[in-house]
């Protein structure tokens, strides 16, 4: 190399053209050697990490991404990068956490609402996950992979007209995918099986049409294989709930309340600008929609419960077996909870 290339800015040139032409090992040694000269320079930071992640050395990656994050804490792509690479090591709740970093500076990524809602997925946070789904789904509505995910959710909840609907609308806008062409196969099938479905009480339920009274068709006795796996689903309903429960508390107190908070001391010292306390209002809109939408999710898996304590409180089966109404009025006949959040 002539002396000219052994500046910091003339080696990133060839180390980039290295990396174009997918010599990816030759491209770090090249980085390393900018970074030798330089060690905060963040282009051969950028460089090194995406080198290593494209020949599959994820450690390496994570920590060149670390250090570019710590540099430079506003570049939105390296946080998302970031936790793709830890969602890839399941490390979720780490990955999560970068995630949401990423978001606040590139709101629109729909990479990183769909690395989010796989980050949830790993923690067993469904809920959050289908909200993450959902958002990269308004910013593009045919991204295969996010109408997959919320399809396979919802497959888990027993709400196959919804599972369905996303698998169609993956197989029209990507014909060549495989996947979503058997998975929209195996959500049909499972319909109709699910029309045979029965709950562990003995009457046979459609839980894609089951109001809140239950859509009670005929009695049968189960075996206990299908004891078993009704018992899991409603178990399983059960544990997401308490988990999307504290979920939402915690929404209240990490969001909600800080942003009240903030309008308080502001309308208090009245020093702010009105752009201000516009701004601290809207925090809390956000944060209430939010909570509002977690809310939502969880009534449709109380309906889905309720369907069985409404077949087990009937004289037939002996009286109240069911989950206590005091917890269901929050959620389907009382309006206090949501006119709180609503107002």
């Amino acid at each position: 190399m002539s002396e000219d290339t052994n500046t910091p800015e003339e080696l990133l040139k060839v180390a980039q053209k290295l990396f174009r032409k997918k010599q990816f090992e030759s491209s770090i040694a090249v980085f390393q050697n900018v970074l030798s000269l330089e060690s905060s320079h963040l282009k051969a930071l950028r460089g090194l990490a995406a080198a290593h992640a494209q020949l599959g050395q994820i450690d390496p990656a994570i920590e060149q991404y670390q250090k570019l994050t710590q540099i430079d804490y506003s570049n939105g792509v390296a946080w998302l990068n970031l936790g793709a690479l830890l969602n890839s090591q399941e490390r979720y709740q780490e990955a999560a956490k970068a995630i949401r970093a990423g978001l606040l500076k590139e709101k629109k990524s729909v990479l990183g609402y769909l690395y989010l809602g796989e980050a949830h997925l790993g923690l067993n946070q469904n809920s959050m996950a289908m909200t993450a789904f959902k958002e990269a789904i308004k910013i593009d509505p045919d991204l295969l992979e996010a109408n997959l995910y919320l399809g396979r959710i919802y497959l888990e909840m027993k709400s196959h007209a919804q599972a369905i609907r996303h698998f169609e609308h993956a197989a029209k806008t990507h014909p060549d995918s495989q996947e979503a062409s058997q998975a929209l196969r195996e959500a049909r099938q499972g319909k109709e099986d699910n029309r045979d479905a029965v709950n562990p009480f003995g009457r046979l339920v459609d839980m894609d049409n089951m109001g809140l009274k239950g859509n009670i068709v005929m009695n049968r006795e189960l075996s206990q294989k299908e004891q078993l796996h009704d018992r899991q689903m409603i178990g399983n309903l059960s544990r997401d709930l308490l988990v999307e429960t504290e979920n939402c508390i915690l929404g209240v107190k990490n969001e909600v309340e800080p942003a009240l908070l903030t309008i308080s001391r502001t309308l208090a010292e009245g020093g702010e600008s009105p752009a201000n306390l516009l701004s601290s209002i809207k925090k809390l809109q956000d944060a209430i929609t939010s909570i509002n939408q977690k809310r939502k999710e969880m009534r449709s898996k109380v309906t889905l419960i309720r369907g069985h304590e409404e077949i087990v409180n009937t004289p037939e089966f002996g009286g109240e077996l069911g989950i206590p109404s005091s917890f269901l009025s929050n959620f389907d006949d009382g309006d206090d909870a949501q006119s709180v959040l609503d107002d």
